[in-house]
């Protein structure tokens, strides 16, 4: 690879046309990650007294729960960061163009973990003119099953290793495993659908992406790794991943070594998620009802509640835990809550117990947060728990024509990653958990 210099280096990173090879994207590549990343170190740690900057690749935290000195800092390294952006996207169209790729792929350069796997696939993938085309060519391999179903399951079954090893060996839930691994499966998927033939078919490609999902999907539910809930939670995120992963390699020119390439990419994001485990970000569900009846009574509801009716609500009919009654030890600081909910018990220490006006708790123990429908219930699973609930508040206001507002509000975190994709199904949860419980107290306390 020829180094360029003085004008050279500029016209490289700077200017928008020409091609380049694949050596010199990655060197550049890995150049100005390195560059960035030692900047971000700088101003982190020298100038503003904060830590490595780990957090910006796995943020523990929103926007609106930073403060101003995080702020600031956030804007100087978002500032910083617009050069190597630039630099980023005019690399990526000058190795795209070399490689007869559309243009349009460069946004692929903003998409988390997506952005490193193209990467690779950018690094790797052979230039147009270097492939020797002859008449067998287009011949299928006699390795490569003939039918569209028989090319799906070999690609599932090159990735449900990575993903079970994902599950239950390394315990991880994170981008590697929920993007990471579709789009490696769609990507391969292409590949070998274009090793049969139809090399110019972006359809076909998708279409045996697709197929490979569905396997990959239905053998986690058979082989009891998985259960259906998780499953149809799962769907609307890898899906979509996966479908992208299969227009690249359909595009792509003859990858076979990118899809290595994406394999033990994707192994090594896992193991790094896995060694650093970031610390997931807290969010709060709150929940309110206003109940015919003075704060007192519906106090009295709130401490401890009594058997809920049998649950009429289509969501904890598939599995999901639902609150059953709520018990006491104790009064005041001090007490314990009991919680009991369909598959065992919250354990919720009192910190705050301001009769009639507040009530909030801790959770020092909590039990499984749903029933998985697998299709065999003997086999027991090993995944760990990735949702906990942290505290717990209930906020009691008095109206002026003599009711009460009731507040619920419950904190948690999700080790799953990407948090605001899983944030949506948790507060849907959550929030008709709340329901549930608000309604009861309701119902009793006016009752009363």
């Amino acid at each position: 690879m020829k180094i360029p210099g003085g004008r050279g280096i500029l016209n490289l990173f700077f200017y928008p046309g020409g091609e380049i090879s694949g050596r010199t994207y990655a060197v550049c590549g890995f150049t100005m990650f390195f560059l960035k990343w030692n900047l971000d170190r700088i101003i982190a740690a020298d100038i503003f007294g904060s830590s490595w900057p780990w957090a910006y690749m796995f943020p523990t935290r929103s926007l609106g729960d930073l403060s101003s000195e995080s702020l600031t800092l956030l804007f100087w390294m978002g500032l910083s960061a617009l050069p190597f952006v630039y630099t980023g996207i005019v690399l990526t169209a000058k190795r795209l163009r070399a490689l007869s790729m559309p243009q349009k792929l460069v946004l692929l350069f903003f998409v988390p973990v997506v952005n490193l796997l193209f990467f690779l696939v950018l690094c790797f993938a052979r230039r147009p003119e270097t492939i020797n085309s002859s008449p067998t060519d287009s011949v299928c391999p006699r390795w490569l099953p003939r039918s569209r179903w028989g090319r799906s399951a070999m690609v599932m079954v090159l990735w449900l290793p990575l993903t079970a090893i994902a599950m239950f060996a390394l315990q991880d839930f994170g981008w590697g495993l929920f993007l990471g691994v579709p789009f490696g499966l769609g990507f391969t998927a292409a590949i070998l659908e274009r090793a049969s033939g139809n090399c110019l078919s972006v359809r076909s490609g998708v279409l045996t992406a697709f197929y490979s999902m569905l396997l990959l999907f239905s053998f986690l539910f058979l082989l009891a790794l998985e259960g259906l809930i998780c499953i149809a939670m799962s769907f609307p995120i890898a899906t979509p991943v996966c479908i992208l992963g299969a227009v690249v390699g359909s595009l792509s020119p003859r990858a076979g070594r990118s899809c290595f390439a994406i394999f033990v990419g994707t192994t090594l994001f896992m193991g790094f998620e896995h060694v650093y485990a970031p610390k997931p970000p807290t969010f709060s569900v709150v929940s309110s009802i206003e109940i015919d009846a003075p704060p007192e009574k519906v106090w009295e509801q709130v401490v401890t509640f009594s058997e809920l009716p049998p649950v009429e609500d289509w969501l904890f009919k598939t599995g999901i835990a639902y609150p059953v009654r709520a018990e006491i030890d104790g009064s005041g600081l001090g007490a314990v809550r009991h919680c009991i909910f369909s598959t065992g018990s919250f354990v919720e220490p009192i910190t705050v117990w301001n009769s009639p006006r507040e009530l909030r708790f801790g959770v020092s123990q909590q039990p499984s947060p749903m029933q998985s429908w697998t299709f065999y219930k003997f086999l027991p699973t090993s995944k760990k728990v990735t949702f906990h609930s942290e505290e717990g508040q209930f906020l009691l206001k008095r109206l002026p024509e003599g009711g009460t507002r009731l507040q619920g509000t419950t904190w948690y975190h999700n080790e799953l990653l990407p948090a605001g994709y899983w944030k949506l199904w948790s507060d849907f949860i959550i929030h008709r958990i709340h329901v549930r419980v608000l309604r009861h107290i309701k119902a009793e306390s006016e009752k009363s």
